[in-house]
């Protein structure tokens, strides 16, 4: 340019012509600042996405960030921004058709933390990066954990309510066999029952229990109450605690081997085989782990004495182990026994027999002992001292303990006429649901002697028949607390169930021994422990029969249950039905 104005006006100055070029460098500049100015207004508009539509779960990776150069720059480096153009716009599609079509999940719908997808075009991350990454996977994981955790937590509550209501319904339609007539309370104020105000009926049994079905176990139920009846103690008031079962299991053993007129009267007072009894003793040991219940049985033989095959293989079958003893050496004799019985009560009952007792004369002893521990479902929140009427009139401070809890409970007068007036009985639980005791005292006061004597195994099978149809209702129950030990001879007892045979020179015991002509009984013992407190019970017992050989020519409302007087304690399993111990309990 400069070149063809020098030709054309070649009269011009050198001074003229550079002021001219400077002009037009000045306007290059304008020119190209107002174009900087605009391209970089041009760039603003276009990153500003305030107005665009955001969706849940999107994320927005601020410029200039750690993750904006871990995945921009690189891309813009290798060419590949155009991909991340695209896979967004896909990602934003993808969002919109789920949000129209109502797919896209809302705020409170839990979510599993999706992986993120793996570009081969991003750099690979620092350890710091992939550290913080994966705390966030894990606290998005576990986040969706617990979510899930409580609506499942909310759909069993959902459920167990259902339940509830389901089983209120039941009771309901049994508190009415027929359905109630829903009329207006306009006009109809004489039939109309109120639902807001409505009660149940003022009766501990508010359910009908239906009549009682005869089992094998009613025998069970019939031989303990006989025996316990039968026991006579030297004081008519001392406690007493026994183990029928035990002594029922021992007595069928020794039914097994014998003959004639023996058996029969075995057989009459038993009414069960050794086989069943074993059965059922084997059944009450599958228990929760709230309750501790074991069985062990033993026949000590003298070691000149051989036992009939046949007689020890039954034996062994119903859970009698054969443990040879040598009874002529007494102090050895005894010690071995009493370690039997205290690893067998778990020390409870460490001196069975005791050092003076003669051992020379015992040529089999058949024990068995039973181990009962558990802990109250309710156990007693409160211990104090109160008086305790006795049965000779005076007055004695006990330990109580005292507990309001939902039990059953209930009073009998039909077949109970006399002095007593009648039972009340309650039940109180243990934990588990398999097991119970049962507290049972007169009407009247201090007529507990009176009420056994009209007491019959068909009132026992009544009350536990209850255990299982009536309902609970809030009972007030205070009883005195006990650590109770009884050693009582069975023989009289047995004498007045009509076993008196093989007591004598004519029992008649041939398959027990083979080298032993005559067999008799010399005695039946028990000793039993029974510990109540507030936290639960521990109860065990040791039965033995002591055989000896003879020759021929030798010979809903509240109820208030207080507990302040002599009174029965039953250990029942619910499941059975049957009696493990009963408790005669005169001076706690």
């Amino acid at each position: 340019i400069l070149s063809e104005r020098a030709q054309v006006t070649p009269f011009v100055g050198k001074k003229s012509c550079r002021n001219s070029i400077v002009e037009r460098m000045n306007g290059i500049k304008l020119f190209l600042v107002i174009l900087s100015v605009i391209c970089l207004i041009s760039h603003t508009f276009a990153d500003d996405d305030s107005d665009r539509l955001v969706f849940p779960g999107e994320i927005h990776i601020p410029e200039h960030s750690p993750a904006y150069k871990s995945t921009i720059y690189p891309r813009q480096a290798n060419g590949a921004i155009s991909d991340l153009v695209i896979a967004n716009q896909n990602q934003q599609t993808d969002k919109i058709n789920q949000f129209l079509s109502g797919t896209f999940p809302g705020p409170n719908v839990p979510q599993k933390p999706l992986q993120e997808p793996q570009d081969s075009f991003s750099r690979p991350l620092t350890p710091k990066e992939q550290y913080e990454a994966e705390q966030r996977e894990r606290l998005e994981e576990e986040r969706y954990r617990q979510e899930q955790q409580r609506q499942q937590y909310l759909e069993q509550q959902r459920i167990q309510e259902e339940i509830r209501r389901r089983q209120q319904e039941l009771a309901q339609q049994q508190y009415f066999p027929q359905p109630l007539e829903q009329k207006s309370p306009v006009g109809q104020t004489e039939n109309y029952i109120d639902p807001l105000n409505f009660q149940l009926p003022n009766n501990p049994n508010r359910l009908n229990t239906p009549p009682h079905q005869p089992s094998e176990n009613d025998a069970i139920t019939a031989f303990a109450w006989n025996l316990f009846k039968g026991i006579k103690p030297p004081n008519r008031h001392n406690n007493i605690i026994v183990s029928p079962l035990l002594t029922q299991l021992s007595l069928a053993l020794l039914g097994a081997g014998a003959d004639g007129y023996s058996r029969e009267q075995i057989e009459n007072a038993v009414q069960s085989s050794p086989e069943y009894l074993a059965s059922v003793v084997r059944s009450l040991k599958n228990t929760q782990p709230s309750t501790a219940l074991e069985y062990s049985a033993a026949i000590f033989l003298s070691n000149y004495l051989k036992i009939n095959g046949s007689f020890a293989q039954r034996a062994k079958q119903v859970g009698s182990d054969t443990v040879p003893v040598d009874f002529p050496n007494q102090s050895a004799a005894i010690k071995q026994i009493n370690g039997w019985v205290g690893q067998a009560t778990r020390n409870h009952i460490p001196n069975f027999l005791d050092s003076s007792t003669p051992t020379q004369g015992i040529d089999m002893l058949l024990a068995n002992a039973i181990f009962f521990k558990s802990i109250w479902r309710y156990p007693f929140n409160e211990t104090f001292k109160g008086d305790f009427n006795y049965k000779d009139g005076h007055r004695g401070q006990v330990t109580y303990m005292r507990v309001a809890k939902h039990m059953r409970s209930g009073t009998m007068e039909q077949g109970l006429s006399g002095p007593s007036g009648g039972l009340k009985w309650v039940e109180i639980p243990y934990a588990g649901g398999e097991f119970s005791m049962i507290l049972i005292v007169p009407q009247n006061k201090n007529t507990l002697e009176e009420l056994i004597r009209v007491l019959t195994p068909s009132h026992l099978n009544t009350i536990m028949d209850h255990l299982e149809y009536s309902m609970t209702h809030i009972v007030k129950l205070q009883m005195p607390k006990f650590h109770l030990k009884s050693r009582v001879s069975l023989t009289k007892s047995l004498l007045e169930m009509g076993v008196s045979n093989i007591f004598t020179s004519q029992s008649n015991l041939p398959y027990i021994a083979l080298n032993a002509p005559v067999v008799r009984v010399t005695d039946a013992i028990q000793h039993a422990v029974l510990n109540v407190d507030e936290l639960g019970t521990v109860a065990t017992a040791v039965n033995s029969f002591s055989v000896v050989t003879l020759s021929i020519s030798v010979p809903d409302p509240e109820i208030s249950f207080i507990v302040d007087e002599p009174f029965l304690a039953l250990i029942v399993d619910k499941r059975q039905k049957v009696p493990l111990f009963i408790t005669k309990i005169y001076n706690p």
